[in-house]
């Protein structure tokens, strides 16, 4: 270097950046939070499937309560006249369920419903029964909403029913409704 230049210059590319003030006070900030908002349901309950299906199910069980107390619904009396009931249509009629309260009512047609309460206008789970017809007769009750299976045995007289649920072994009894 010539003693009469000045200090070298540094060369484009060569010179060392410090940061600014500002740049220096931004990155020694902590950071911002950041709002995450996570969309969803809460629970299986709050999906619109599950909301549009309890509504269904909740009307086509109103429209069967209302033509039931009208009159014109199933007829879940059991058969009547001289002769006894036999078999399979034993179980047509109201039952006191002991095990979980509540009334069960089975239609000739294949169906039952469970009123939380003998005076309930609309049933509170639905489903359907198939028979064996043996002695003694046995009953597979299968609910729509729930999804349990029962089984039942018709005792010799047809007023009472025993079983389990198929999924918890818990015991079930019912005696007719008088």
């Amino acid at each position: 270097m010539d003693s009469t230049q000045g200090p070298e210059e540094p060369t484009k590319g060569s010179e060392e950046t410090k940061p600014d003030s500002e740049e220096t006070e931004r990155l020694s900030k902590e950071p911002e939070p950041v709002s995450v908002r996570v969309t969803g349901w809460r629970n299986w309950g709050d999906h619109p499937f599950v909301v549009g299906l309890t509504l269904f199910l909740a009307l086509l069980t109103g429209v069967f309560g209302v033509l039931q107390f009208l009159g014109r619904g199933p007829d879940i009396s059991p058969t009547s006249g001289g002769s006894a009931v036999r078999g399979c249509e034993q179980i047509v009629g109201r039952w006191d369920w002991l095990s979980t309260g509540g009334v069960v009512a089975f239609t000739a047609d294949g169906l039952h419903h469970w009123y939380r309460v003998a005076s309930d206008a609309l049933p509170s789970v639905n489903g359907t029964w198939t028979c064996q017809d043996r002695e003694p007769v046995h009953f597979t009750l299968s609910w729509i909403e729930t999804g349990l299976v029962d089984t039942l045995v018709l005792s010799a007289d047809g007023q009472r029913l025993v079983g389990e649920t198929l999924a918890n072994q818990f015991q079930l009894s019912a005696t007719r409704s008088r």
